[in-house]
């Protein structure tokens, strides 16, 4: 049978804390996709520049806290993308440079590789929630949270979107790319904020289906649309783009979609 674990619990509205700390890390990231799209040929305020630095430190370091706190407390529901941008962030940001990139006044790597710097934030999160937990009980709650309930899965998945937007806009004229940004950040805390509010399996389902379907959908119309008006991409290479969005799209919905037709399964029947 179905496990009703509480983090599943129909009876229970989530709370405003539970609902900002789930939207959080999307509303953080979609500020950052906007000020990373700003037209250099605006007339920009001089605070802007140094905003988008302290919104990419705070990016880099939130995952990691999110997780912290996550574990802390046995990962509720909203700390699921948090763990996943974590994780996806690290991978990314160990293969890339951030030269211009300042905290404090300082640089930071200069033009060098991250590398396995990048994986510090989450290490220290690791260390921190095992040192006060002294047990890795909490962490196995991780994976038995996911079983209780396969859409968080998909809820993971939902993190990595940001960092998929920003990859393939890369490169892009960034007024055409600005245009995108804004109702990407509205769809992203948006799909978020519906997810944790639901208080049913299919509500919640369909939350992170319109999310994914439109911003997946979205992210690969919009720079293929852009390069094929500029000769960067052929129509062939359109259609392979186009086929592995499809893939992403059923790869990140299919727990939500298995865990409602199993939902539906348990239901008791009456005659």
């Amino acid at each position: 049978m179905v496990n009703e674990n509480i983090i599943d619990s129909p009876e229970r509205s989530a709370t405003a804390a539970q609902v900002i700390m789930g939207s959080l890390p999307f509303l953080v990231f979609g500020l950052f996709l906007i000020l990373l799209e700003l037209p250099h040929e605006w007339k920009i305020p001089d605070w802007v520049a140094p905003a988008g630095q302290i919104v990419f430190v705070f990016l880099l370091t939130l995952p990691a806290i999110g997780f912290g706190v996550g574990w802390a407390q046995n990962f509720p529901r909203w700390s699921y993308p948090y763990t996943g941008m974590a994780f996806v962030m690290a991978l990314y940001i160990a293969n890339v440079t951030t030269p211009g990139l300042q905290i404090l006044g300082y640089p930071i790597f200069g033009r060098e590789l991250w590398g396995w710097r990048a994986c510090i934030p989450l290490a220290a999160a690791f260390v921190v929630a095992l040192a006060i937990s002294r047990s890795l009980k909490p962490f196995l709650k991780l994976f038995t949270n996911l079983w209780a309930d396969w859409s968080i899965l998909s809820y993971l998945m939902a993190g990595f979107l940001p960092l998929v937007i920003l990859i393939e806009f890369d490169e892009i004229d960034r007024l055409y790319s600005l245009y995108f940004m804004v109702p990407f950040a509205v769809l992203l805390v948006g799909m978020a904020a519906f997810y944790i509010l639901g208080r049913r399996t299919w509500q919640r389902v369909l939350a992170l289906t319109v999310g994914v379907l439109v911003i997946v959908a979205a992210t690969a119309a919009g720079p293929t649309s852009y390069w094929l008006g500029h000769g960067g991409t052929s129509v062939p290479n359109a259609l392979c783009l186009a086929g592995r969005a499809v893939i992403m799209v059923l790869i990140m919905l299919l727990p939500a979609w298995l865990e409602l037709l199993r939902r539906r399964a348990w239901r008791p029947r009456t005659v």
